[in-house]
């Protein structure tokens, strides 16, 4: 059997993704956990003070206090069991779709080493993730038509990331029928003006960036007749 190098495209999804795959599991674990302490922490630990009217004859009033924060001023409860939550799973969503990217080009860097190709996936037009598919397609002659669903979901996904990096996560006020259906269909999803991400929708994301992987990962086993 021929030896090959461990970045041969061959080796990319076994090698490499495979592994980057458990350590965002874990990272998404961790992720959670942060998240459920947050709530947890509020639930356990806010406790309520009495302030003493400013005037005699101003009654004293109570109110909670939690992390130097106050209801009198926040609605402290949407703010440590749903801002602060939704606040790290955003966070982590823009790592999760870095990491795809970061991937793909990768790859498309394999294949140009590997098969000799004068173009570079930097010289193709476009930019994100659809340079590097057309890269991947066009010029290192993948497969990647059927099925459709892997790539329909990355897409939704990305719509998503797109929001929350550029619009702080708000619906637009014009219609995005896409990206609406996209939240109201999804089960780790909520909110009318807001998406808030549910606890779920990281590793749901994961698993359909690692299904692309692996639909990228039949498609290279075709082209070198290794399937």
């Amino acid at each position: 059997m021929k030896f090959l190098p461990l970045d041969h495209p061959l080796n990319w999804y076994r090698y490499d993704v495979t592994g980057s795959i458990e350590i965002l599991e874990a990272y998404i674990d961790n992720v959670e956990c942060q998240a459920d302490k947050t709530a947890n922490d509020f639930k356990a630990d806010a406790e309520e003070v009495c302030v003493e009217g400013k005037h005699q004859d101003e009654p004293p009033r109570f109110i909670t206090v939690h992390k130097g924060l106050d209801d009198a001023s926040w609605d402290l409860q949407d703010i440590f069991l749903q801002y602060f939550p939704n606040l790290q799973r955003r966070s982590a969503l823009i790592t999760l779709f870095s990491f795809f990217e970061h991937e793909l080009n990768k790859l498309c860097s394999i294949f140009q080493v590997t098969e000799k190709y004068q173009l570079s996936y930097k010289d193709v037009a476009g930019t994100g993730i659809e340079r590097a598919r057309i890269y991947l397609s066009k010029v290192a002659l993948l497969d990647l038509n059927e099925p459709t669903a892997p790539w329909s979901n990355v897409r939704n996904v990305q719509m998503l990331r797109n929001l929350v990096v550029h619009a702080d996560g708000r619906l637009p006020q014009v219609d995005r029928p896409a990206l609406k259906k996209y939240v109201e269909a999804c089960e780790f999803l909520d909110g009318d003006r807001e998406v808030l991400l549910q606890s779920g929708y990281l590793k749901n994301v994961l698993s359909h960036f690692d299904s692309y992987f692996q639909q990228v990962d039949k498609a290279i086993q075709l082209r070198y007749g290794a399937s």
